[in-house]
């Protein structure tokens, strides 16, 4: 689970409620998030993130940035680690892979800093920590 501000270019909330509620899970072929514009009261239907064929293994834990933008780490998508990442409150989800990265045992973290940067702090295959 993970919050905060709604994106600008999708629905916001329902409720005087003002932020996004992500639960995400993986089951058997996928993983996918659902939010709720309520608040956590409800939530709506699961979105695929990502099916088996894009990534494998357990996601990490869901990052909300200032500006909206959902992200949620994976440490196995095709020989790299991976963020899924949506601009649209959950409704759309995209893959971008680490180039740079190696598959691991240990899943990667997504922080965000108080300018908006992306980091992203993994344990290489090798046994060397990353954060680019």
């Amino acid at each position: 689970m993970g919050g905060g501000p709604f994106a600008a270019s999708g629905p916001g909330p329902v409720t005087s409620y003002p932020n996004a509620v992500y639960y995400c899970s993986q089951d058997i072929a996928d993983a996918s998030c659902a939010v709720s514009r309520g608040g956590g009261l409800t939530y709506g239907p699961g979105i695929p993130m990502y099916s088996l064929l894009d990534c494998r293994g357990l996601h990490g834990h869901v990052k909300v940035a200032p500006d909206g933008t959902v992200y949620v780490p994976n440490k196995g998508c095709g020989g790299n680690k991976a963020v899924a990442v949506s601009e649209g409150n959950g409704l759309t989800w995209s893959v971008r892979k680490n180039p740079s990265s190696t598959p691991g045992d240990s899943g990667p973290s997504v922080g965000i800093g108080a300018g908006g940067t992306i980091y992203m702090g993994y344990q290489n295959s090798d046994g060397t920590a990353r954060m680019p």
